[in-house]
């Protein structure tokens, strides 16, 4: 909009008029910097992974094992004993081409 239009006046355009509507997850940034902090302090130092979807796979481990320590830490002060269980299952899948 013009700055010298009114100022109680909606602005014209879908997107000027969601810039001017915050989404509900607006300021919430800094909750997951915290994380990202925290896990770059104690448990992840490096990657090790080459590829970059290898990398996000093991990103996301590493939280998977972050929100379940968090849980354990807290579930531990209310004297609530927690438990998990986890099914692995290894399925084979082959990335090469067969020469027919």
């Amino acid at each position: 909009m013009n700055k010298r239009g009114f100022k109680n006046q909606k602005p014209k355009g879908k997107y000027r008029k969601e810039c001017i509507e915050k989404p509900f997850y607006y300021g919430l940034r800094w909750i997951n910097e915290t994380v990202n902090s925290a896990l770059k302090r104690t448990q992840i130092h490096f990657l090790r992974s080459k590829k970059c979807s290898m990398k996000q796979r093991e990103f996301a481990w590493n939280i998977i094992l972050y929100n379940i320590k968090r849980i354990i830490k807290i579930s531990s002060q209310e004297e609530i004993q927690t438990f998990f269980c986890s099914i692995l299952i290894i399925c084979p899948v082959r990335t090469e081409q067969t020469k027919t």
